[in-house]
């Protein structure tokens, strides 16, 4: 039996396309194969950004600049203007404001632009984080102030660091009549006890700690 040797290489592919199968004449394809060549280049080139330097009629850093803020006298001039942001840091109280006399107390950032374009930065004094609880049954008002030395005793043995050095962890609590949101209630108020406390994270720990095992002297366990 006769074999022919082969050369080895790969068979060689033949392109398919349309174009090039209705063409009989090599010197066509080839010519068809530039010209596809030739738009691919032209398409890049199109693609390409040629950087001639800043352009004038973009505002420049200057155009942006807040304007120069007016004269302001605190003590008859108002300062107008739209919050956009705020948050907290923790400061020391200043004098004449409402919150704890002594240790930290939370002071309200507030961010905020003027009419005129003027950026605002206003630092809130005596602000005081409160939540509310529902009084249990027979509570009088008269015990608030047993009620809230023994919670601010628990509070603060259940600080795990106090780097903020708090002094008074519960500063008040008070009996008011409020009504509940959760349901119907035929706009009936019920009683409860507002806690305030120093800073706003505190009310975390004073939450789980009325809800595990707190108990006001002179009344049974009750699930607040």
């Amino acid at each position: 039996m006769n074999r022919r040797k082969g050369s080895g290489g790969p068979p060689s592919k033949r392109i398919k396309n349309d174009d090039f199968d209705d063409m009989s004449d090599v010197d066509d394809q080839l010519a068809l194969m530039d010209e596809i060549e030739a738009e691919r280049k032209a398409d890049v080139e199109s693609m390409e950004v040629v950087d001639d330097g800043p352009d004038s009629s973009v505002p420049t850093r200057g155009t942006w600049m807040r304007p120069p803020l007016p004269d302001i006298n605190p003590r008859k001039d108002r300062v107008v203007f739209q919050q956009i942001d705020l948050d907290y840091y923790v400061g020391t109280n200043m004098n004449g404001m409402p919150g704890a006399l002594k240790g930290p107390c939370p002071i309200i950032r507030m961010y905020g632009i003027t009419g005129e374009g003027n950026s605002v930065l206003a630092h809130i004094h005596g602000y005081t984080p409160y939540f509310y609880i529902l009084a249990q049954p027979g509570f009088k008002h008269t015990d608030c102030e047993t009620f809230q030395d023994t919670l601010d005793s628990l509070v603060i043995k259940d600080l795990r660091s106090n780097k903020e050095s708090i002094v008074q962890a519960i500063l008040a609590v008070d009996y008011v009549m409020k009504e509940d949101i959760y349901g119907y209630h035929g706009n009936q108020k019920k009683p409860f006890l507002k806690i305030t406390v120093a800073l706003p994270r505190l009310i975390a720990p004073c939450k789980r700690l009325l809800e595990k095992d707190f108990l006001c002297p002179g009344y049974s366990h009750f699930s607040y």
